[in-house]
C-alpha cells in the first residue's frame, strides 16, 4: 500500500518484537522482584504498549500513521497485539514482594484507576493529535489550492494584458489617417523620398519602442514595402495564407504561436490591415512580429516563489491533442512540439486546452503527480496551467506529521512517567494524610477559636451552648463559662421561647441544608448589633448538633444605607441633567430654524444674480464662465432645496398637532389628488385598499407623511414597467396599520435604520433627485403622533412602507 513493497516486515513491527522479547526475558529474570531487570521489563514493554496504542488509534482515528511514507507501516492487528502484550509483560514484570506491614498499599480500585487515568489521557492525547495533524493537513492543502491560483490568476491576467497591449499597438496604426495616406502612398509608389523616409522612420520607432522583433509593411499581394530594421524581407507563409482574410478586416488581429516551417523559429504577430477610407479598400498590412522568447515565454517560465518542480505551461487544443506552446522545465525542445492526447483527462494540461478552469491534483507530462490550476485565455485558444509536484507542494506534512508523531510519543513518556511517580507518591502520602489528620483537626479547632465570626455549637434538644469561640467572647462581652450556660434566648432579644423553636424545626426539616436569616445580638453591657446567621443541623459521634455561624452585619447596613442615599442623589441629578438636556434640545431647534430661515435670502440673490448674468450678459462670458455660473445656479437652487427641506424639518418639531379621528380614506384620496399630475407623468398604476379605516391623528401630519411615502414610491419606481404602488391598511386591537408598497428598486435591510436619518442616502443626486429628508420627516411626524414605522425590503424586489398608528 502507499507504493510499499511486498513481502518485507515493517520496520515498526520488527522494532516492536524486538522489544517485546527484551521486556519478556528481563520479566522473567526478575522473578517478581524490585530491581533494574524489572525496571527494563516495564520500560521495553510501556514503550511497546503505548506504541501499539498510538497506532490502533490513529486507525481507529481514520488517520493511520506511515502511510504513504517511505517504509512499510504495520498493520492494524498487529498494532492491537503490541498494546495487549505490552500490557500483558507490565503486569508480569509489576513486583509482589511487599516491606512489611508498616508500609501503606493501595486497593486494588486504586490500581486500576490509576491505569485508567493512564489509559484516557493517552486516548485524549493520541486522538487530539490526530485531530490537529487532520486540521493542519487541511489548512495546508487550502492554503497550497490558493497559491498556485492565485499564481495562474496572476499569470493569466498578466498575459491577458499583454495580448491586450500588442492589439492596441496595432490598432493604433489601423485607425491613423496619416499613417493611412503615408502607406498608400509608398505601397502604390506615389510617395515621395521624404513621405518614405518618414513612414521607414515611424516604423522604426513602433519596432523599437515596443520591443517587436520586425515591423513590415506588405502590399496586398504579400510582397514587402518597407521594413524595421532593415533587411531582407522575410515572408511567412502563415501570413500570406491568412492575407486575405486580413485584408477585410476593420481592426488589427493577432496570430497565434506558429513555425514559418520545420525547424523555423517560433513566432507570433500583429496584424493592421489598412484601409483606403474612402472605398474602404485594403491598401495593405502591417505586420508587427513578436518574438515570445523576448517576453512572453521568460515571463511564463518564472514562478514567483522558490521550487524546485513548479512550471507554468501555455496549451492549445490541436486536433485531438492539447500541445504544449512554451518550453518546459523538465522537457527540451518542447514548444509547438510536445503534444497530449486529449483522452488523457487526467493531466491538467489537457483540462486546460477543452477550456476548463479550477484547481486540483493530476498528473503531469511526466506522468507525476502534480497540483495544478488551470485558467483560460481570454480572447485566445490558449489555456494556461500552474502546476507544481505534489512531493514538494505537500512535503511540509510529512515534517508536521513526524514532528506530531514525536511530541505525542513525549506526552504519552510523561503522562506514563507521571502516573508512575504518582503511583510511588500515593503511597506515601496516604501514609502521611493518616498522621497529619489529627493536627489537621487541632488546626481547625483552632482556625475556629481565632475566627472574628462568632460560631457555636448547641444541643439538639435543650438548645444550650455546648461549645462557643473567641470570637463570640469578644463580640458578646461574656466569659466562656457564662455563654456555655445559655441559650439563645439570652443574647436574641427578638425571639421568645415559641418562635426560637419555629427556627430550629425549619433547620432540622432540612438537615445538611443552611437555613439564613438575619436578626439582633445583645451584649453583656445591653447593647445591640445586627447579625447574620446560618444555622444547620449537622451529625457527629456523638449525635446531632446545631452549629450556627454568625456575622456582624454593623458595617453592612452603614453601607446599604450609604447607597441608598447615592441612588437617590444619583436619580435626582438625573433628573436634573434630562430637564438641562430638553432644554439645549429645544434651544438647538431653534437655532436650527433660525439659521435655516436666514439663508433664504443669500441663496435667492446667488441664484438671481447668476441668472441675470447668464440672460443679459452672456456675449461677454467665455463658455467656461457660462457653465461655471450654471453651475453656480444649480448649487444656490440645491442648496435652496436643502435649506426648505431643513425648514420643514424644523416645523414638524415646532408646529403644534392636533390629535383627533382622521378618515384614512379621505386623506389618502387629498394627497394622490396633490400627487396627480407626477402619476400621470410616471404612468404609474395606484392601487387603494383603506376603506373604513380611522386613525387618532394630527390631520396635516398624516397628510406628511402619506405625501413623502407615495412621493418616494413614483420616484424609485421609475424604472419599472409599468410602475405600481399599493395603499392598503388594516385595525389591529386598538392600532391602525397602513402599508404602502412599491414595485421599485427596493434596498438592502442592512441600511433600515439609515434610511430614516436626515440627510441620509442610498443613491447619488445623478439617479434619483430629493434632500435625503423626506423619510426623516416622515419618522418625526409618526413619532410626535405616538406612532411608529418601519420598512421591509430588497434590493430590486419593490419596498413596503408600514405606519402604525393609533386606531
Amino acid at each position: 500500500m502507499g507504493g510499499s513493497p511486498v513481502g518485507f516486515m515493517s520496520p515498526v513491527s520488527a522494532a516492536g518484537f524486538i522489544l517485546l522479547s527484551v521486556a519478556l526475558v528481563a520479566a522473567v529474570l526478575a522473578g517478581g522482584r524490585r530491581g533494574g531487570r524489572a525496571r527494563l521489563a516495564a520500560a521495553a514493554a510501556g514503550v511497546t504498549s503505548t506504541g501499539g496504542g498510538v497506532l490502533l488509534l490513529g486507525y481507529f482515528a481514520g488517520e493511520p500513521l506511515f502511510y504513504g511514507g517511505t517504509f512499510i507501516p504495520p498493520a492494524a492487528t498487529t498494532s492491537a497485539a503490541f498494546a495487549a502484550l505490552g500490557v500483558g509483560i507490565l503486569a508480569l514484570a509489576r513486583p509482589r514482594e511487599r516491606s512489611g506491614s508498616d508500609r501503606v498499599q493501595l486497593t486494588a480500585g486504586g490500581e486500576v484507576a490509576l491505569i485508567a487515568l493512564f489509559l484516557c489521557l493517552a486516548a485524549g492525547i493520541v486522538l487530539s493529535g490526530v485531530y490537529w495533524f487532520r486540521e493542519q493537513d487541511r489548512r495546508f492543502r487550502a492554503q497550497a489550492y490558493r497559491e498556485v491560483s492565485a499564481i495562474a490568476d496572476l499569470k493569466a491576467g498578466e498575459i491577458v494584458r499583454w495580448r491586450s497591449e500588442r492589439l492596441g499597438n496595432g490598432s493604433v496604426l489601423a485607425r491613423s489617417r496619416a499613417f493611412e495616406q503615408l502607406a498608400r502612398g509608398v505601397v502604390e509608389g506615389s510617395a515621395s523620398s521624404e513621405d518614405a523616409e518618414l513612414l521607414e522612420e515611424w516604423l522604426e520607432r513602433v519596432q523599437k519602442s515596443y520591443g517587436y522583433e520586425v515591423v513590415e509593411l506588405l502590399a496586398p499581394d504579400g510582397s514587402s514595402r518597407l521594413r524595421a530594421p532593415r533587411g531582407t524581407a522575410m515572408p511567412c507563409a502563415e501570413l500570406r495564407r491568412r492575407l486575405p482574410h486580413v485584408l477585410v478586416q476593420s481592426d488589427a488581429l493577432l496570430m497565434d504561436l506558429h513555425r514559418d516551417g520545420p525547424g523555423g523559429a517560433i513566432h507570433m504577430g500583429v496584424v493592421v490591415p489598412i484601409h483606403d477610407e474612402s472605398a474602404r479598400s485594403g491598401i495593405g498590412v502591417v505586420v508587427l512580429r513578436i518574438d515570445p522568447a523576448t517576453f512572453l515565454y521568460p515571463f511564463v517560465a518564472r514562478w514567483p516563489l522558490p521550487s524546485r518542480t513548479a512550471e507554468t505551461l501555455l496549451v492549445r487544443q490541436e486536433g485531438s491533442d492539447a500541445l504544449f506552446l512554451n518550453e518546459l522545465r523538465f522537457a527540451r525542445d518542447s514548444a509547438l512540439a510536445l503534444r497530449v492526447p486529449l483522452s488523457k483527462t487526467d493531466i491538467p494540461a489537457v483540462r486546460a486546452a477543452f477550456g476548463e478552469e479550477g484547481v486540483g491534483l493530476g498528473t503531469d507530462y511526466r506522468g507525476i503527480p502534480v497540483l495544478a490550476a488551470t485558467r483560460v485565455i481570454p480572447g485566445s485558444d490558449w489555456g494556461l496551467v500552474a502546476r507544481i509536484d505534489v512531493s514538494e507542494a505537500f512535503a511540509p506534512l510529512r515534517e508536521r506529521l513526524w514532528l506530531t508523531v514525536l511530541v505525542m510519543a513525549g506526552l504519552l513518556f510523561a503522562v506514563g512517567s507521571g502516573v508512575a511517580a504518582g503511583w510511588r507518591r500515593q503511597l506515601g502520602r496516604l501514609e502521611r494524610a493518616r498522621r497529619a489528620a489529627e493536627s489537621e483537626r487541632a488546626w481547625l479547632r483552632d482556625v475556629i477559636e481565632r475566627s472574628l465570626n462568632e460560631v457555636y455549637v448547641l444541643d439538639r434538644e435543650t438548645h444550650r451552648f455546648r461549645f462557643v469561640n473567641r470570637g463570640a467572647v469578644r463580640n458578646l462581652g461574656y466569659d466562656e463559662g457564662e455563654l456555655l450556660g445559655m441559650t439563645p434566648l439570652d443574647i436574641a432579644p427578638e425571639f421568645n421561647s415559641e418562635s426560637l423553636q419555629e427556627v430550629f424545626r425549619a433547620a432540622s426539616a432540612r438537615s445538611g441544608e443552611v437555613h439564613r436569616f438575619e436578626s439582633a445580638h445583645r451584649r453583656k453591657d445591653g447593647s445591640h448589633y445586627p447579625t447574620e446567621i446560618h444555622l444547620q443541623l449537622v451529625g457527629t459521634d456523638q449525635g446531632d448538633v446545631f452549629l450556627a455561624l454568625v456575622s456582624d452585619i454593623t458595617e453592612r447596613r452603614r453601607a446599604e444605607e450609604e447607597v441608598l442615599r447615592l441612588n437617590a442623589d444619583l436619580e435626582r441629578r438625573v433628573t436634573e441633567r434630562t430637564a438641562e438636556l430638553a432644554a439645549a434640545n429645544k434651544e438647538l431647534e431653534t437655532f436650527a430654524y433660525s439659521v435655516s430661515h436666514d439663508l433664504k435670502s443669500p441663496l435667492r440673490a446667488i441664484d438671481g444674480y447668476s441668472q441675470i448674468l447668464l440672460e443679459e450678459h452672456a456675449e461677454a462670458l467665455n463658455p467656461d464662465g457660462r457653465a461655471t455660473l450654471v453651475k453656480v445656479r444649480r448649487g444656490a437652487q440645491r442648496m435652496g432645496q436643502l435649506v426648505e427641506a431643513l425648514l420643514a424639518y424644523s416645523r414638524i418639531e415646532r408646529r403644534a398637532i392636533h390629535v383627533g379621528t382622521v378618515n384614512v380614506s379621505t386623506a389618502v384620496a387629498a394627497v394622490l389628488g396633490e400627487l396627480q399630475e407626477e402619476i400621470v407623468a410616471s404612468g404609474a398604476e395606484v392601487a387603494v385598499d383603506v376603506d373604513g379605516l380611522v386613525v387618532k391623528a394630527d390631520h396635516e401630519g398624516l397628510a406628511i407623511v402619506l405625501r413623502n411615502l407615495v412621493g418616494n414610491a413614483l420616484k424609485y419606481s421609475q424604472g419599472a414597467r409599468p410602475p405600481r404602488i399599493e395603499i392598503s391598511g388594516s385595525a389591529e386591537e386598538g392600532t391602525t396599520r397602513l402599508r404602502i408598497r412599491d414595485n421599485g428598486i427596493g434596498f438592502d435591510m442592512a441600511y433600515h435604520d439609515r434610511i430614516f436619518e436626515i440627510f441620509q442616502r442610498l443613491h447619488r443626486l445623478e439617479e434619483f433627485a430629493g434632500t435625503g429628508i423626506g423619510l426623516a420627516l416622515v419618522r418625526k411626524a409618526v413619532e410626535r403622533m405616538k406612532g411608529r414605522v418601519w420598512a421591509e425590503s430588497a434590493p430590486g424586489k419593490g419596498a413596503t412602507f408600514f405606519v402604525e398608528l393609533p386606531g
